[in-house]
């Protein structure tokens, strides 16, 4: 064991000591770091700025997207990010319901999608950005 420790340390290379990790998680879900490894990181968390935020620059990126349009697409996105953070389904239940979030940057992709094929369906760019028959 002491020669292939030897030989293994050989080839360590020293961390340039800019070097930086950095681990996403969900909180509440998955396992959690073991003690040893969970003191090397920090935690910060990171809300989920509402989208009703960015309606504006929604508009300013796509401008041939009426504003009635956009809203529908916000009020909807913002059911789905509630539904995502706040229902983790009812405690105990068979089959309780737990989706994950909608994408931070999903809302840009369907702006975008409506922005160069006009006549697409909201529904249907909703849907590529935010795939939910894929988490049943």
């Amino acid at each position: 064991l002491k020669e292939s420790a030897a030989t293994w340390s050989e080839h360590l290379v020293p961390v340039h000591p800019n070097f930086i990790v950095i681990a996403l998680g969900l909180p509440g879900r998955g396992n959690p770091l073991d003690p040893p490894l969970r003191s090397r990181f920090a935690g910060f968390t990171m809300e989920v700025s509402p989208p009703s935020a960015s309606l504006e620059a929604l508009s300013q990126a796509a401008p041939s997207v009426s504003m009635t349009t956009l809203e529908r697409i916000v009020r909807a996105v913002g059911t789905l990010q509630r539904l995502g953070l706040e229902a983790p389904g009812r405690e105990g239940a068979a089959g309780a319901i737990r989706i994950p979030p909608f994408p931070e940057g999903g809302l840009n992709g369907v702006v975008r999608l409506l922005e160069l094929l006009p006549a697409s369906d909201v529904t249907r760019a909703l849907k590529r950005a935010y795939p939910l028959d894929l988490f049943k």
